[in-house]
């Protein structure tokens, strides 16, 4: 069962299960190309969306639906992997996402995995020259980052080289493991600001489980803070959280 709340001023979607979730996500992703069949995307790499991602497939022939004419951007990477590792977030979205529902790889955009200034910079600019982000796919993690954009992260930062997390690096050991890779998790990333989400056309947040669910009553009830880099979204005009029971639960 969906039920609709808004909370805050925000669009909040409570779904009964994870399955619903990312069927209720991928409906909405799945109507907005319908809208704009040239849709920039914003992608995040993480477990939250990697079950939307799955359930667009279905919607390409029930709604006749094409993604040959989008644009996509990942939204952040580790640094220091090296080129085409299994592990690394924009080889995870190629495979799950960009192939699979028919972006050409040459309208697919992820960050250089270097350690160098240089690389925001030129990513910031290739997101401009596509146009802005039409709509941004997000998941949120335990402690309430957004890509890695962790706690104390600026608001008006850009695209940037972030120092992860215990918490992320705890989460990026999982991701490695389930592709069967076993080097240690990159300690640094790059990631898309929260100022680069924030000029999104419309945001999608797809949160799934009870370890969410603190950061989840935080980002949606608590005060707008850097602590919690989620929370800067319910000031967005167009965000719309898709939630299971259990990240809701204390709502």
């Amino acid at each position: 069962m969906i039920k609709n709340h808004e909370i805050n001023g925000v669009n909040v979607i409570i779904a009964d299960t994870p399955k619903e979730v990312d069927e209720e996500a991928a409906f909405l992703v799945s109507g907005s190309v319908l809208h704009n069949s040239r849709s920039v995307l914003g992608l995040a790499a993480g477990s939250s969306t990697a079950g939307v991602f799955k359930a667009i497939i279905p919607f390409l022939e029930k709604y006749r639906l094409s993604f040959s004419c989008c644009k996509a951007f990942a939204m952040d990477e580790y640094i220091g992997l090296p080129e085409l590792c299994p592990a690394s977030c924009g080889d995870r979205i190629m495979k799950s996402f960009i192939i699979p529902v028919g972006i050409q790889p040459s309208n697919f955009y992820s960050p250089s995995p270097r350690d160098e200034e240089a690389v925001c910079v030129e990513y910031e600019e290739k997101i401009k020259k596509a146009g802005g982000i039409d709509l941004f796919i997000l998941g949120l993690g335990v402690n309430g980052h957004v890509g890695f954009n962790e706690p104390l992260t600026d608001f008006d930062r850009g695209v940037h080289i972030a120092e992860l997390s215990a918490a992320t690096l705890e989460a990026g050991k999982q991701k490695f493991e389930a592709v069967g890779y076993h080097d240690n998790v990159p300690h640094k990333g790059i990631t898309v600001g929260l100022r680069n989400i924030m000029k999104s056309r419309s945001i999608l947040v797809v949160a799934k489980g009870h370890a969410k669910s603190s950061a989840i009553a935080s980002s949606l009830l608590g005060k707008i803070t850097t602590s919690i880099p989620a929370s800067i979204l319910r000031l967005h005009p167009n965000v719309t959280f898709v939630l299971d029971k259990d990240s809701a639960a204390d709502l």
